[in-house]
């Protein structure tokens, strides 16, 4: 992901940053960044998907929840 990223390939870098954070599903701080990956480059299907990943890996953090409404709303 982190190449793709630097060769300025943000739909190439999502899906190899996607499979990472399946790999590691606990690992909120990356559900959120594929998010706003996702958002930024008008995925708003798969940032929907990461948040809701994000949700359940830590239910106590209110933003995944939060950003999905604002997307929701969008």
């Amino acid at each position: 992901g982190l190449i793709q990223e630097e060769l300025g390939a943000p739909r190439k870098a999502l899906e190899f940053y996607m499979i990472a954070a399946h790999l590691t599903p606990r690992e909120t701080a990356l559900w959120k960044r594929l998010a706003s990956m996702a958002t930024a480059i008008g995925e708003d299907r798969k940032a929907d998907y990461c948040l809701v990943k994000a949700a359940r890996a830590l239910p106590t953090d209110p933003d995944p929840l939060w950003q999905r409404a604002a997307l929701c709303v969008r």
